[in-house]
C-alpha cells in the first residue's frame, strides 16, 4: 500500500506511473475536497496523470474527478488531501485506445460513443483525447471566458479553450466522452440564442475506454473491429 497525504499532485503522479510502468495494477482510495465544498471519499482508477491534474475515475458511481492542486483552475472540481495506492487484483483493468477518423466532430462523437457501447462491461469509462475545431459565422468573436464557463459546466477531464476570429478549438485530454458531447450541444445552442450560424464541428480524436480485465482481449478487439474501427494501442495495466 502507498499513502500520499496533501495535495501534492506530483508524487501521487509519481507513484502511480511507476507503479504501472512496472506492471502493476492498482486501485486508487482518495479523499478529496470539492469546489462545492464538504469532502468525498472514493475508489477508482487514474485515467490520466501530469505535475499539476490527475485525472480520476469513481468506478462505484462512474463519475469522473479532475483534481488539482488549488481551485485556481475552473476546470478543477476536487483537490486530494489523501491518496491510498493499493496493489489490485489480477481482475483489474486494461485501457484500449481506439482509433477515430477525423471528421465532422457529430459522427466522431458517435463512432466514440458506439464503441464504447460495444464493449460489455460492468465497469467502464470511456474518454477523448483530440482536437475539436468549431467554426461559426459572426460579424464579432466570442469571448472566450464565456465558452469556458460553459465548458467548466460539462466537461470531466482537461481540456483548454482557445479562440482566434470566428475559431473555436477545443483541446482534450482524457476528457468524459458525454461531457465534450454535452458541450458541443451546449455551445451550439448558446451561439443560435446569439443569432450565429456554426458553419462548421470538426474533431482529431482518440478515444480511451477502461475495461476489466475480466474481459478478454479478443473480444474487445473483435467488438471495436465490427465497428470499422482499430485499436491504436492497449496498456495493460491502468
Amino acid at each position: 500500500m502507498f499513502d500520499i497525504r496533501g495535495s501534492s499532485i506530483t508524487g501521487a503522479s509519481a507513484t502511480y506511473y511507476k507503479l504501472v510502468s512496472n506492471n502493476v495494477s492498482v486501485l486508487a482510495g482518495v479523499s478529496m475536497a470539492r469546489v462545492e465544498g464538504g469532502y468525498l471519499n472514493a475508489t477508482g482508477k487514474i485515467v490520466y496523470a501530469t505535475d499539476s491534474f490527475i485525472v480520476f475515475y469513481d468506478i462505484t458511481k462512474g463519475t469522473t474527478f479532475l483534481m488539482g492542486q488549488d481551485f485556481t483552475n475552473p476546470a478543477v472540481s476536487a483537490i486530494p488531501v489523501r491518496i491510498t495506492y493499493r496493489i489490485a487484483e489480477d481482475d483489474g483493468f486494461r485501457k484500449f485506445f481506439i482509433e477515430i477518423p477525423d471528421g465532422d466532430a457529430v459522427s466522431v462523437l458517435s463512432m466514440a460513443k458506439t464503441a464504447c457501447d460495444s464493449v460489455k462491461t460492468l465497469e467502464k469509462a470511456c474518454y477523448l483525447t483530440g482536437i475539436i475545431d468549431v467554426w461559426y459565422k459572426s460579424n464579432s468573436s466570442i469571448a472566450s471566458s464565456l465558452i469556458n464557463s460553459l465548458a467548466v459546466e460539462d466537461i470531466q477531464g482537461i481540456f483548454e479553450i482557445e479562440t482566434a476570429g470566428n475559431e473555436i478549438t477545443l483541446k482534450l485530454r482524457a476528457a468524459s466522452l458525454d461531457g465534450v458531447r454535452l458541450f458541443l450541444s451546449d455551445l451550439s445552442r448558446m451561439l443560435a440564442q446569439q443569432g450565429i450560424e456554426t458553419r462548421k464541428v470538426y474533431a482529431v480524436g482518440i478515444s480511451e475506454i477502461i475495461v476489466e480485465r475480466g474481459v478478454g482481449i479478443s473480444d474487445v478487439i473483435s467488438a471495436i473491429r465490427n465497428l470499422g474501427l482499430e485499436i491504436a494501442g492497449i496498456q495493460e495495466r491502468c
